[in-house]
């Protein structure tokens, strides 16, 4: 009987500890992706907005990835009705090239977004997207034409963001 009665006792310790370990990596993300609120800007002719975006390294390694050279930030997209990413940019050629981020590190870029020509003012809702090349070899390999295959991204996408733009 005592046998019996350990053996419960155990066989629900174990299924307790399973399930507690099961739901803590359920939430668990390798990497993060945060937009913060954004500055709006005016020239006079066009209008901005400078938005700061975190990407997170959550995990115990160094994330090796791929980033362009030109138009710069060319990973980042935003998912938005008014806004779109400004690749006004003069370039002589364009790359990959590979950045790292270290374990439990961030990196801080700012994107510049700018608003379409219909935008008068308003509520603006709005998040960031990062294409993940976390696989460099793979990815140049297929840039330098070695391999037909294009290496898919790991998507992550940002928090939403809602602001109010007073247009001037």
């Amino acid at each position: 009987m005592y046998c019996k009665s350990v053996n419960i006792i155990l066989f629900a310790f174990l299924i307790v500890i399973n399930l507690s370990f099961n739901s803590s990596k359920r939430g668990y993300q390798p990497y993060t992706l945060i937009a913060k609120e954004g500055k709006y800007a005016c020239d006079g002719m066009r209008q901005y907005l400078y938005v700061p975006v975190l990407l997170i390294n959550n995990t115990n390694d160094t994330l090796k990835y791929i980033a362009w050279t030109c138009p710069l930030n060319k990973e980042y997209t935003v998912q938005c009705d008014v806004l779109t990413r400004d690749y006004n940019i003069v370039c002589d050629a364009t790359f990959p090239t590979q950045l790292t981020i270290p374990p439990h590190q961030s990196k801080e870029t700012e994107m510049k977004l700018i608003f379409k020509n219909s935008f008068r003012g308003g509520a603006v809702e709005y998040k960031m997207v990062f294409d993940l090349y976390n696989e460099p070899l793979k990815y140049m390999y297929w840039f330098m034409n070695k391999s037909p295959v294009k290496p898919h991204p790991k998507i992550l996408q940002s928090n939403v963001i809602q602001m109010l733009i007073v247009s001037r």
